[in-house]
């Protein structure tokens, strides 16, 4: 199985099939000019465990970025289980779900009328299924929720599936865009059968450089056994030390990432369909266009891109993520221009 990624190989064209902040820190910039010479020598990442233990917490264990933790739980962990994906969610969950032989059942959650993510059908499911069933069972979903940018406080979620013997794997790559005010007391730490998957590359934007983290208290040791040696990389090394080293500074350039993806997402407020809290969110193509490809060819054609969602089974939306403020004006000025027609 193939996953579909956004992402478009043009110099000329505005961009905004990918989510990555368009902001960068000040205090990761000296990195770049130490890379030639650490990446003639071995970096490893045991030599900064302790230090990152201390400031992100002793449950914590540091991969190449999300999709390393992914490809490990779906080799070792998900091994003759039942699987439950909520869709529409990210594409990789079912891919490595597929590495062994697993049962996996796919739910929508998605209320289209009322604009909101059902999580009340994920618990009716594996209620379902576990009347029938005693194997191992996963839920693997992403909160904030990609596509559509959705975020939700799944403690309730969470308590009412431990008591099923479910394991949740929540990937909260996104989770560094969601205001501190709307995370409020949100806290999963206390639970046992849950994996939380958090990666740099969205926050930091620098998708290339690799780097990440699992967070749980009973399966971080495990999956770390089966962490690549150099996997992160000499970038991925010195952004992670430079994070420790400033962390003060990191937790400051989250905040005003906040507010600038705040304040941005709030001109396209008209277009968005979901509630999203997020650097990306969704909107429905209008009555001006056939259908999507048809809207897609017409913002091609004024050097923008968006990322489409056939592979989210949401073949009337698109996605956009967020670009600089005059990026993002180009694009509202061509959303008012499809409106008119």
């Amino acid at each position: 199985m193939s996953v579909f990624h956004g992402g478009i190989n043009k110099e000329t064209i505005i961009d905004f099939s990918v989510s990555i902040n368009p902001l960068k820190p000040d205090f990761l910039k000296g990195i770049f000019k130490l890379g030639e010479e650490y990446s003639s020598k071995y970096t490893y990442i045991e030599w900064l465990e302790e230090d990152f233990k201390n400031v992100f917490g002793e449950d914590c264990e540091i991969f190449a970025g999300a999709t390393e933790v992914l490809q490990i739980i779906g080799f070792k962990s998900l091994e003759d289980a039942e699987v439950i994906i909520p869709t529409p969610n990210y594409g990789e969950y079912e891919r490595v779900a597929q590495f062994n032989e697993n049962k996996i059942y796919k739910v929508s959650i998605v209320d289209f009328d009322n604009r909101r993510l059902d999580y009340e059908r994920i618990l009716r499911l594996s209620k379902k299924i576990r009347t029938k069933s005693r194997k191992k069972m996963y839920v693997m979903l992403s909160n904030p929720n990609n596509p559509t940018g959705i975020y939700a406080e799944l403690d309730d979620l969470v308590r009412e599936l431990e008591n099923y013997g479910v394991t949740c794997i929540i990937d909260e790559s996104f989770i560094d865009f969601v205001s501190e005010e709307l995370k409020g007391k949100y806290n999963l730490d206390n639970f046992e059968n849950v994996i939380r998957i958090r990666t740099f590359t969205k926050i930091l934007g620098y998708p290339g450089i690799r780097i990440g983290y699992a967070k749980s208290k009973k399966f971080s040791e495990f999956l770390k056994q089966y962490r690549s040696p150099w996997g992160v990389g000499s970038l991925g090394y010195l952004a992670i030390q430079e994070i420790i080293k400033n962390y003060s500074k990191f937790l400051e350039f989250k905040v005003l990432t906040q507010r600038y993806i705040s304040q941005e997402r709030e001109r396209f407020q008209r277009y968005a369909y979901f509630p999203s809290s997020v650097n990306y969110f969704v909107i429905k193509v209008g009555n001006s266009f056939d259908n999507t490809k048809e809207f897609l060819n017409f913002i091609n054609n004024n050097g923008m891109h968006v990322r489409t969602m056939y592979d989210f089974g949401m073949e009337s939306f698109v996605r956009i993520g967020l670009k600089n403020a005059n990026e993002n004006a180009k694009l509202i000025q061509k959303l008012v221009e499809c409106r008119k027609e």
